[in-house]
């Protein structure tokens, strides 16, 4: 039996008492604050500079929409590349565009301006891709612990949205916007930190092509018929070509009708989320209580954070999509996010490919 078997409280602390555990799964998170400051940041400047929440919300749309979009070929250049290098790049480019958004709301310029920026703020380092890559590491000869790691990831994060929601409505309600962005430059700085430990950082794409042996399948013998076609009776030209031919064949594609069935679940509930977030910071300032709205919008990530500490503290029979039947309060869309970093490990078994950053990216940014 694993330290981390079991169940209860223990199997989390069990998992977060292996070395190094602890600082990445904290880097990751803490990394993820500046989503909630630049989120409500937004909403509070574009509002009081611009006029009206439509403007805040038509901009926070933008991001959404541009993260959607840049989000997987980050997450395919950290596969390709490594988390530490391309996080680095990403962290700075992110703090850059965090800076354009204060210049922005300071100035008032024109909202073309804002857009441009929103755009750009699409490029976020995603800590929570991160974090589930490199469980795939840490747990490597423990498959079984992987729904554990989930879940313990889960709350972590969703015990991020309730301290930092409330932070960052105090900080742009009741200082200013630019205390939000400042605060959240912050948390980057000290993610990338503690991400820079290398301990269970996946193997960079490139690295593994050139260092991982070909599959069986590939390095079996020719067949007698092969072998009698080969120049000069030499099978092994044969073997050669047989590998060059497959090389060069076409990568299955990751678009399975069940990666697309989730990625429309989440674009639904990412769509409530953001619909949510803007209707309480408008209610609470209908009723003269704007600085409560961040406590308001922690309750459903508090909600999200004990259904994961429930869902995770025993092993749960039959399929992932089947698992909603146990009355569980576990969030669809980190069901679906773990669905979906499950299709990642299958995919990277079968194929010797590192997809699970691109695929988490895929779930977060939609």
């Amino acid at each position: 039996m694993t330290s981390s078997e079991g169940g209860g409280l223990h199997a989390y602390a069990a998992l977060l008492r292996r070395p190094h555990v602890a600082r990445f799964l904290l880097g990751g998170v803490i990394i993820q604050f500046p989503y909630a400051m630049v989120n409500m940041a937004l909403l509070i400047g574009a509002r009081d500079v611009y006029g009206s929440y439509s403007s805040a919300g038509v901009a926070t749309a933008v991001m959404s929409i541009a993260g959607a979009v840049i989000g997987p070929t980050i997450g395919r250049l950290i596969d390709r590349h490594g988390q530490s290098r391309i996080a680095s790049l990403v962290g700075a480019f992110w703090i850059a565009s965090i800076l354009g958004l204060g210049l922005v709301l300071v100035l008032g310029l024109p909202y073309w301006a804002l857009l441009l920026v929103v755009v750009m703020l699409g490029a976020s380092v995603p800590g929570g891709s991160l974090i589930r890559a490199r469980w795939r590491v840490a747990l490597r000869s423990e498959p079984g612990s992987m729904p554990l790691a989930l879940s313990l990831t889960s709350v972590a994060e969703e015990s991020m949205w309730v301290l930092s929601t409330p932070i960052a409505t105090s900080l742009a309600t009741l200082v200013h916007p630019l205390a939000a962005l400042a605060f959240g430059i912050g948390t980057i700085l000290i993610g990338l930190r503690m991400l820079a430990d290398r301990t269970f950082q996946p193997e960079p794409l490139r690295a593994a092509s050139r260092s991982r042996p070909l599959p069986l399948d590939e390095a079996a013998p020719p067949s007698a018929e092969e072998a009698d076609s080969a120049p000069h009776g030499d099978p092994g030209a044969v073997g050669a070509r047989e590998v060059a031919r497959r090389a060069k064949a076409p990568e299955e594609t990751l678009w399975t009708g069940t990666f697309v069935v989730l990625l429309a679940v989440l674009v639904f509930y990412g769509a409530f989320q953001s619909t949510t977030e803007i209707a309480i910071v408008a209610f609470a300032q209908e009723r003269g209580m704007q600085a409560w709205a961040g406590s308001v919008s922690a309750c459903f990530s508090a909600g999200s954070m004990i259904g994961a500490l429930v869902y995770g503290m025993r092993r749960w029979p039959g399929a992932l999509w089947a698992r909603g039947e146990a009355g569980v309060p576990y969030s669809l869309a980190d069901a679906c996010q773990d669905h979906l970093l499950g299709l990642a490990i299958e995919e990277s078994a079968r194929t010797g490919r590192e997809v699970v950053t691109e695929i988490e990216a895929w779930a977060t940014g939609v």
